[in-house]
């Protein structure tokens, strides 16, 4: 059986998923993004409506790609 342990911090600027083994070591999970690899990951969605009705669909981004595609978006958008 391992004891290893996973804790999740869902902050409200950067989230952080860690793990914690028996031996007392810690390390944190990195997630891909378009500008490299991080640790803690930044809180944020974003949506938006692409095409024309009726074939239109919602997409969507999360952490660092929301706010880069939040800051230059221009048409209508969801930012949380």
């Amino acid at each position: 059986m391992d004891d290893s342990a996973i804790g999740i911090d869902f902050g409200t600027t950067n989230s952080v998923v860690a793990l914690a083994r028996p031996d007392g070591s810690v390390t944190t999970r990195s997630f891909a993004t378009r500008q490299g690899a991080v640790d803690a990951y930044r809180s944020a969605l974003m949506f938006w409506r692409e095409g024309r009705p009726p074939h239109a669909h919602v997409t969507h981004v999360s952490g660092p790609d929301a706010l880069d595609m939040a800051l230059g978006m221009t048409t209508e958008h969801r930012f949380l």
